[in-house]
């Protein structure tokens, strides 16, 4: 976290001397990934050894995600905006689920003097997350309720494409089970992302 938050911070400092120019620029991103590492983490889980234990899950499977993005420039190399992303078809035991997340997003760029690489970016993420489940876990049914969806990562513009990797975590609750102690849950995962970015307004 400590070295992300670094970078992102050496990316808003090398965009300085650029910041007053061709602010206004609008552009929209549609990116699909494959999510990969996926973790879910229970808190005071039955089975869990001590008290406040932290129970880690690997999930079953990788999983495909498509996401769109709107940005607006508010300076050359800063941008702000909004967007959402769906992750498809996760399972874990006999439970399969899925996470809609929208969320704002801010994003320092440094461009870049290459005939290749068009810039480079930190992104950051914030919003709401919501999970979709079927079937059971340890052959229970679980009331999982929504919550806040926290996304960091890096990228690259190739041209108008788009290279990216993204961290993001959902937090959850789980109201009901005979396994768990209205258990905090988090479920974390990777995702390389590519895409295309289409500049709506370039100044």
């Amino acid at each position: 976290m400590k070295k992300f938050l670094l970078t992102l911070f050496l990316l808003v400092v090398a965009s300085l001397p650029t910041f007053a120019q061709n602010k206004g620029n609008l552009s929209f991103d549609v990116k699909v990934g494959l999510g990969f590492n996926s973790n879910l983490i229970f808190n005071n889980w039955y089975f869990s050894e001590e008290q406040n234990e932290n129970f880690y899950l690997r999930n079953d499977n990788n999983f495909v995600s498509l996401e769109t993005e709107l940005y607006y420039y508010m300076f050359k190399n800063l941008s702000v905006g909004f967007g959402a992303n769906h992750y498809f078809d996760s399972k874990i035991n006999d439970m399969n689920y899925d996470y809609t997340n929208v969320f704002f997003a801010i994003k320092p760029e440094a461009q870049l003097n290459s005939e290749v690489f068009s810039s480079i970016y930190g992104i950051g993420k914030i919003g709401y997350g919501i999970i979709n489940t079927s079937g059971t876990f340890y052959e229970e049914n679980l009331d999982i309720e929504n919550g806040l969806y926290i996304g960091l990562g890096i990228g690259t513009i190739i041209k108008s494409f788009v290279i990216e990797c993204m961290y993001s975590i959902n937090y959850n609750k789980i109201n009901n089970s005979i396994y768990f102690d209205f258990s905090d849950l988090k479920y974390t995962t990777f995702i390389l992302n590519v895409g295309y970015r289409f500049n709506i307004i370039n100044n």
